[in-house]
């Protein structure tokens, strides 16, 4: 039997102690083979008499280099597939007071710069309002860029789980670069640390990092706790978009589906901002009454399909069209940080409402836009773009002092406007 464990990071020269159902010790030295941990159990030992947990998965009890450990995965054939370990308890059921974890980026994001204004206090504990399953708890960021989150009661792993997802989140927006968790810990109330591996969504980047100056924010200014707490509301009350956000930094996709995501969220970012009516309708009432009179009349006369295409135009003149919402956005931020971005926004607003029309309508590539989604270099301008346009008014809506904003807007202009100068979208 063979134990994998890939994306787990294991020490070198690790010792395990596997206890089968017999009662009876085996062990092994952990080796790679093909990209994957692997160490040879001999024959009669079954991870079948694991415990089953809540998610069908097995758990088993063990030794892990001398201290106690579980470790919980899938058993197939001949091999059992490790999917999370952890080191310091065998409890089947632990809950943590705190526990302690080290991302990629966070020690260079935990700085401040001038137009950052006040630093924040690294001793002070920052809110973390309620996510998901997730109850308030309490944020700490030690100058090592540490985060410690703290419950005020004991709480599983998965509480604590929508709270650093949504700090990953927060690390991947502010860089403008995939980042990973390289380290869990988590503390019990009897003060035993257990170290947590598996818990992670993607393999480390081994992202290099910015200067501080190349940051969109940074967490060690005081306004870091406003943008904490509009950031975990915004997952709720705005989601997707701040998951749209970060996934199109972990994980790009084919430029289309990029694109029709940051279309969709940039239009549910402006229903929540700007609920409707947030422009005037195309019509007014005693105009629109006028035509809505005459299509009433022919409604009698008319086939199901005709009627449902004359009631298509009566909702359309009802309807804010999507380049309304583009619109609103663009005019919620103000003209000078635009300008930073070096987006040409007449090129950009056309080929964005073109782009997501023949996406979402089937129509793609439209014959009055040949170039979109056949030329590459304007389909990802297109999106970064976007991205930009959707990013900024994030940052407006976390709260940042206009500096800051300022700072990012020329920052994300440098970075994308060199990227895209032989793109119409980033056109003078």
């Amino acid at each position: 039997m063979s134990l994998f464990a890939g994306g787990i990071n294991w020490p070198e020269d690790l010792q395990l102690v596997l206890v089968g159902k017999d009662e009876g010790a085996r062990s092994g030295k952990i080796r790679e083979a093909s990209g994957k941990y692997v160490v040879d159990v001999e024959r009669g030992l079954s991870f079948q008499q694991g415990w089953r947990g809540i998610d069908n998965s097995r758990v088993a009890t063990t030794v892990i280099g001398g201290q106690p450990a579980i470790m919980r995965g899938y058993s197939g054939g001949a091999a059992f597939h490790l999917s999370e370990v952890r080191i310091g308890s065998d409890a089947l059921t632990q809950e943590y007071v705190a526990i302690r974890a080290e991302f990629e980026l966070l020690p260079s994001l935990s700085t401040i710069r001038h137009e950052d204004g006040a630093a924040r206090s690294a001793s002070a504990e920052i809110v973390l309002p309620p996510l998901e399953s997730a109850r308030t708890m309490a944020l700490l960021l030690d100058a090592r860029g540490v985060a410690e989150i703290r419950s005020p009661n004991p709480a599983p792993m998965e509480e604590y789980g929508s709270h650093l997802a949504a700090l990953q989140d927060l690390i991947v927006f502010a860089a403008d670069q995939p980042a990973e968790r390289v380290s869990l810990t988590g503390v019990l109330a009897d003060g035993t640390e257990v170290a947590v591996h598996g818990w992670t969504r993607y393999p480390a980047f081994e992202s290099r990092g910015r200067q501080p100056v190349e940051y969109l924010l940074r967490f060690g200014a005081a306004y870091f706790a406003t943008v904490v707490e509009a950031w975990w509301k915004m997952r709720v009350d705005f989601r997707p978009v701040p998951q749209i956000l970060a996934a199109v930094r972990y994980e790009p996709g084919f430029v289309e589906s990029d694109v029709i995501a940051l279309a969709a969220a940039l239009e549910r970012f402006t229903k929540q901002k700007f609920p409707p009516p947030m422009s005037p309708p195309r019509l007014d009432a005693q105009e629109f009454a006028v035509i809505e009179d005459t299509l009433q009349a022919l409604l009698p006369t008319l086939s199901g399909a005709q009627r449902a295409f004359v009631n298509g135009i009566r909702n359309d003149a009802r309807r804010t069209r999507y380049e309304e919402y583009v619109g609103a956005l663009i005019e919620s931020l103000q003209p000078e940080h635009l300008a930073h971005t070096k987006i040409n926004l007449a090129n950009w607003t056309a080929a964005l409402h073109s782009a997501r029309n023949d996406i979402a309508h089937e129509g793609a590539p439209n014959p009055a836009n040949p170039v979109l989604f056949v030329d590459a270099q304007e389909s990802r301008a297109l999106r970064d773009a976007t991205r930009v346009i959707l990013t900024l008014a994030t940052l407006a809506h976390l709260g940042v002092p206009d500096p800051v904003l300022s700072r990012a807007s020329e920052r994300l202009g440098v970075r994308y406007g060199v990227r895209h100068v032989d793109s119409a979208i980033y056109a003078p």
